[in-house]
């Protein structure tokens, strides 16, 4: 059985290599978050566009092939469908605690 100290092994792994990487982490995640704040509606067409060509490339190589506006309509129809199925769980889950 190994034997595990510890006290001692977490200061060895905090080399300062280590602690800057970990800052450098840090300070990235603030920038990113920044930016997401500041860009939000970039970012949200973005992600439709992605979503958009992800489908269209998914559906290409199972051999399916439809226009973009179709794949558009789609997408946001599965978006729509989605947001509405997390709404009726969630009002549910808060229905089962509140009766409780």
């Amino acid at each position: 059985m190994k034997i595990y100290d510890y006290k001692n092994a977490p200061q060895a792994l905090l080399t300062p290599d280590i602690v800057a990487m970990l800052t450098s982490i840090h300070e990235h995640k603030g920038k990113q978050e920044l930016y997401i704040e500041a860009h939000t509606d970039a970012l949200a067409m973005l992600m439709e566009i992605a979503k958009i060509q992800s489908t269209g490339a998914s559906n290409r190589i199972e051999g399916i092939h439809t226009t973009d506006k179709r794949l558009e309509e789609l997408v946001k129809d599965i978006g729509l469908w989605a947001l509405a199925r997390l709404r009726t769980i969630s009002s549910a889950y808060r229905c089962m605690h509140c009766s409780a």
